[in-house]
């Protein structure tokens, strides 16, 4: 689950050589996503993360987009996890587990109906992200999520200005 804040719009007006045009739409927005998995038997883990994502919109409303995230990600292990103190007592751990950094990328694509239809702020979309947690065992441990979703725009949730970019090429 997360919030997209826009800050830069840019609108790109190309002359194709037979004298039509293209119109493209290069959004930039500060990201912030909460998530979670579960793998029986291994670990349960919530992370945070903050983004810049680039997305690109066609004029008939196709996306593709490019997101580097930066968080932290909290493992809880699923099995009892117990420890011996230094007197030779056996103590159960509760909420064992680690804290990581967790970097991360996606690339993705969907349609923005709202670009044909602005009375529809629907967005549908599916993004392959490669997540990474750090130190993993003093190494990296990458693994690749598929996210399929849809996303609606609240228009006047957050009111602000955005700073927007008109070229013609």
């Amino acid at each position: 689950m997360g919030a997209d804040y826009l800050v830069i719009t840019k609108n790109i007006d190309k002359e194709r050589k037979n004298g039509s045009h293209k119109l493209i739409t290069k959004n930039r927005y500060l990201t912030s996503n909460i998530g979670l998995y579960y793998h029986k038997g291994y670990n349960a883990n919530i992370f945070l993360q903050v983004g810049y994502l680039l997305e690109r919109t066609n004029a008939k409303g196709w996306q593709r987009s490019f997101e580097p995230q930066i968080g932290i990600s909290r493992t809880f292990i699923d099995a009892p996890v117990y420890k011996v103190t230094d007197a030779g007592q056996v103590k159960k751990i509760r909420a064992a587990g680690d804290f990581y950094l967790a970097p991360a990328f996606s690339f993705g694509f969907g349609k923005d109906f709202s670009v044909k239809h602005p009375n529809n702020p629907l967005k549908l979309f599916t993004k392959v992200t490669v997540f990474m947690n750090y130190p993993y065992n003093n190494f990296i441990y990458a693994r690749g999520i598929i996210e399929a979703g849809a996303a609606y725009k609240f228009s006047n949730l957050l009111s602000h200005s955005v700073k927007v970019k008109n070229k013609k090429r």
